[in-house]
């Protein structure tokens, strides 16, 4: 078949029925999943708290990336020792513990780092939280993450630090789940296949374990409180880091 163009600089192309190797687009969906734990690399006594995904052939659903953890609150005895909280002690532990408890979070894939918040996390954290969800999800879902909202502004009382304080109890432990708030894992694309992904979460320092983390009505006791991490409780403490595969 003959062809004459009529403009001789425009340029080549071809027509639908000649084009016998364009396809449409396949259809993909996930044919399975899976939901597994991963422990910390380290012993919990040393921080930062160490998180290694190796590569496989799976996709990686980063949304639904959790952290889970277990908390308890201990006070300094008269002989020196940590014993439990007593019902006199009006102690609660800050605003959405399972997330403010980090100070800061590197990510990084295939050895080249991807994400380095600074000490501030735990603030933009919170605010990100504060500002971004409904009351319907703070009052529910957001429970999870250690979220209990009051009407006013004194985070030092009100029905929020009453229902914080009420999950400790007196020796109680705590457990969390926290979604990782990481830009990598706030955006809806899968990560691909044969990826190593190595998670470092730093918890906040301070001169009293944990003393940031409180809020104690009697300012005089703070230097005896200090929070405990049971990390998730099993056998042995730990932090679990919870991705979901996808493929």
């Amino acid at each position: 078949m003959a062809y004459h163009k009529i403009d001789k600089d425009s340029i080549n192309s071809i027509t639908n029925a000649l084009d016998f190797f364009q396809i449409p687009p396949t259809n993909v969906s996930i044919s399975s999943a899976k939901v597994f734990e991963i422990l910390t690399s380290n012993p919990l006594t040393d921080t930062p708290y160490h998180f290694k995904i190796h590569s496989s052939q799976n996709y990686i659903d980063l949304t639904k990336c959790y952290l889970f953890t277990e908390f308890r609150i201990r006070k300094e005895g008269a002989n020196g020792t940590w014993v439990n909280l007593g019902e006199n002690d009006i102690v609660a532990p800050i605003q959405l513990i399972g997330h403010t408890f980090i100070n800061n979070m590197k990510i990084s894939i295939n050895g080249r780092d991807v994400f380095n918040s600074n000490s501030l996390m735990a603030y933009k954290s919170y605010l990100s939280h504060e500002l971004s969800f409904s009351t319907a999800a703070k009052n529910s879902h957001l429970n999870v993450a250690g979220y209990y909202g009051d009407a006013g502004l004194n985070l030092q009382s009100g029905i929020g630090f009453n229902s914080r304080k009420a999950r400790f109890g007196t020796g109680n432990t705590a457990q969390f789940m926290a979604k990782i708030d990481a830009d990598l894992f706030n955006q809806p694309l899968y990560l691909i296949n044969h990826c190593e992904i190595d998670l470092d979460s730093y918890r906040q320092a301070t001169n009293i374990p944990y003393g940031y983390l409180l809020i104690d009505m009697h300012a005089s006791s703070d230097p005896t409180l200090r929070l405990r991490t049971n990390i998730f409780k099993d056998d042995n403490e730990k932090i679990i880091f919870i991705p979901k595969n996808g493929v």
